[in-house]
C-alpha cells in the first residue's frame, strides 16, 4: 500500500518528506478499518509498523547515450512530423516505422568511434602528427560521422552517430561550418550570379554591354560579365561558367574589413601566399585567400544590386 500512495508523488514521499507518507499510510488504513475492508485488529498491527527507508542510494546507471543517437533523431522527427507535443506522446502511439539507418553498420561505428577516445588506439590508426591530433588528447576530441549510401534516386542515410556520450547530438543539432564547406557554397553563389548575369547580358548588343561594364567598376564579377559577353563569340551558359572559372585571384595575405571588424586569414600551405591562382585551382586547392575575395567580389555584386533597387 506504501508503494501504491507514493505513486502519487514519488519523489516527494520516497525521498523528501518520510513522514508525509507515513500519515498518508495512517489515515488510509482507518479508512479501510471503517469500509471493513481489513478488521481492526490487522489496522492497529499496521499501525505501528514502520517503514524502513533505504538511506544509502545506488548511485543511478551510466546512460548510454551514444548507442541512441540515430534512434533519437529518428523518434524526434516523428515528433515533429506528427505534431506531438513531446515524447511521451509519441510512446504512447500504436505505429510502425522504418527508416534507412542500417543498425549493424550504426553499431559498429558507434563502437569505433567511442574507441577513438584511447590513445592507444588513436594512434594504431596514424591520427597522431602534423595537423592531426598532435598533443591532444584524444579523449577531448567529440568525433561524429553521417555515411549516406547512393541509391537508385537518393542518397540514403545508412548511419548518424558520434562519440559525445550525452543526449545532444551533434550531426542534427549543431550548425557546424568548416572552411572547405563554406567554399562550396561560396563557389555555388558565385556560379548562380553569373548564371543569372548571362540572363541579363545574353542579348545585349556590344555597346550596351561595354557600357554596363564601365558602369560597374565597383562590382568586379558584373565588369568581368558584361566585357565577357561583349567579347566573346560563344555566349552559351556554358562557355560563360567555363570562363567564369578560370577568373583569377590573388592568394597573398591580408586583412579585410568584416561584419566583425578588421580580419587576417591565413593559407593553408606557405606555397600558396604567391601568385594567383583561378577559381577551379583555388577550389581544388582549398586557398583560402582566394576564396576570401571571391567572396568580397560576391558581396560587391550584392551591394551594388541593391543599390539599384
Amino acid at each position: 500500500m506504501s508503494l501504491l500512495l507514493a505513486g502519487r508523488r514519488p519523489g516527494y514521499y520516497l525521498i523528501a518528506d518520510h513522514d508525509a507518507l507515513n500519515r498518508l499510510i495512517d489515515r488510509y488504513l482507518y479508512l479501510l478499518a471503517d469500509a471493513g475492508v481489513i478488521d481492526r485488529a490487522l489496522r492497529d498491527s499496521a499501525l505501528k509498523a514502520r517503514l524502513d527507508f533505504r538511506r544509502d542510494v545506488l548511485p543511478p546507471a551510466a546512460e548510454l547515450y551514444i548507442s541512441n543517437k540515430a534512434t533519437d533523431q529518428l523518434r524526434d522527427r516523428l515528433v515533429t512530423l506528427l505534431r506531438l507535443p513531446n515524447f511521451y506522446a509519441l510512446d504512447r502511439l500504436d505505429l510502425s516505422g522504418w527508416s534507412s539507418i542500417d543498425p549493424v553498420a550504426q553499431r559498429r561505428f558507434s563502437e569505433v568511434l567511442s574507441s577513438l577516445g584511447d590513445p592507444a588506439y588513436a594512434r594504431s590508426l596514424g591520427l597522431y602528427g602534423k595537423q592531426l591530433l598532435g598533443a591532444a588528447s584524444p579523449a577531448e576530441v567529440v568525433w561524429s560521422v553521417v555515411w549516406y549510401e547512393r541509391g537508385a534516386n537518393r542518397n540514403l542515410v545508412r548511419v548518424r552517430a558520434d562519440s559525445l556520450n550525452e543526449p545532444f547530438d551533434i550531426n542534427s543539432g549543431a550548425k557546424l561550418q568548416l572552411g572547405s564547406t563554406a567554399k562550396l557554397r561560396t563557389l555555388i553563389t558565385y556560379l548562380d550570379i553569373v548564371d543569372a548575369l548571362h540572363g541579363r547580358f545574353a542579348s545585349l548588343s556590344r555597346d550596351q554591354l561595354l557600357t554596363t561594364a564601365a558602369a560597374a567598376k565597383d562590382d568586379p564579377i558584373t565588369h568581368w560579365a558584361a566585357g565577357w559577353v561583349a567579347s566573346s563569340r560563344d555566349r552559351s551558359l556554358r562557355a560563360m561558367l567555363d570562363s567564369a572559372m578560370q577568373r583569377t585571384y590573388s592568394a597573398s595575405p591580408a586583412a579585410y574589413f568584416t561584419g566583425g571588424g578588421m580580419q587576417s586569414f591565413a593559407n593553408f600551405e606557405k606555397w600558396e601566399d604567391h601568385g594567383t591562382s583561378t577559381v577551379a585551382a583555388a577550389f581544388a586547392n582549398s586557398i583560402n585567400n582566394a576564396f576570401i575575395r571571391l567572396m568580397r567580389d560576391i558581396v560587391s555584386y550584392e551591394m551594388r544590386k541593391a543599390e539599384l533597387k
